[in-house]
Formats: structure tokens, sequence, C-alpha cells
């Protein structure tokens, strides 16, 4: 419910077309992120941590590099990949909301992904170790699709703080054991 009420705010606020300096030229780097403490068993935890380089290749347009990770309990996903945004701009028409921009993004990587999936006894070396967990490490790499919607709120003329929803798909399972994702991040974006 929360996801949804965040994609319908940033629907509305989208609808209008950011007196920031988001124009051609301008570089903006990017942490975000997420800390899940309350998984469903037997994960106990999740983080999600993405960085990213764009450049304004037009006036409120950027193309970057993104490198997604994600872990918990059983598992751990890279992800490497080209991006582009569209930073919309609401200072014209309510200054008020000129330190407000909304975003949507979109993008591509190649992910990978180890998951530690329990075992039956049957597939079990009887040669095990006492002390050795009764898990096996499978392997994933896939092509994932990317699409991002959300708010950048400029707390000075290079410095924004954003919230935004991202989704994820796979051409195999490399998020967790699932080949999708769904993920509310925080985090902080400079330009230069």
């Amino acid at each position: 419910m929360k996801k949804l009420m965040v994609c319908a705010l940033v629907g509305l606020v989208a609808a209008s077309v950011s007196a920031q300096d988001l124009s051609q030229g301008r570089n903006e780097i990017g942490l975000s992120g997420n800390i899940k403490l309350d998984e469903p068993d037997p994960i106990d935890y999740q983080v999600d941590l993405d960085v990213k380089y764009g450049y304004f290749v037009r006036d409120r347009i950027q193309v970057g590099a993104n490198v997604g990770v994600s872990a918990n309990d059983l598992s751990w996903t890279l992800s490497l990949g080209p991006y582009a945004e569209y930073n919309f701009d609401l200072g014209e028409r309510w200054p008020n909301l000129s330190k407000v921009v909304p975003f949507v993004g979109a993008g591509i990587a190649l992910a990978t992904a180890e998951i530690d999936k329990p075992t039956r006894i049957s597939d079990i070396d009887l040669d095990v170790d006492r002390g050795e967990g009764l898990t096996k490490t499978e392997s994933s790499t896939g092509v994932a699709l990317n699409g991002e919607a959300g708010l950048k709120y400029f707390i000075s003329d290079s410095v924004a703080l954003t919230g935004s929803f991202d989704f994820s798909w796979s051409s195999d399972d490399v998020f967790g054991g699932s080949s999708s994702a769904k993920n509310i991040l925080l985090g902080l974006r400079a330009y230069f």
C-alpha cells in the first residue's frame, strides 16, 4: 500500500513539467539504499545499495552508469549497467515547489547472484564435516531491466535528498532467488 501511495504521489507531481540547475553538461553522483530488518523466515535482513554516476546530455535528461549490490542471510547480487533519467521542472508553474524535482528512470544491467539454498539430507555427501551448513550454493546470471520513479528535494544548489520506488526484473533468479525485486530507496545526490 505504501508503494502504491508513493507511485500515486509521484504520478500527480510528475504530471507537470526545477529551478535547480539540471542543465546540459552537469554531472551527478548518487548513493541510495535501504535496510530491511523484518524479512520472512529464513531471512533476517536485506540490504540494498545503489551507486550512480550520471551526465546531463540535455537539460533535465541524464545518462550514466549504475552499480547495485543486494545482500541478505542467504544470497548476494551484483548488477552493473547503463541508465537514463528524466527530471521534471515544477519551478515555473509552482514556484513554492522549486526545490522538489520528480524524476523517472530506466536501465538495463548484467546481474549475477549467489544463493545458498537448503539441501535435503539425501543430496548431501556423507563425508560432510561436522559443523558445515546443510546448504548448497547456486550461481545465476541474467539481464536485468530496471524502472524507477521518485522525488529529489534540493537542500542546496548541489545536494539533493531522494526517495524513489524501484522495480527490477531479470531473465534469471538473481534477486534473492526471484526474478523480480521491488524496493523503496532513500538516498543522496550531488551535482558538479
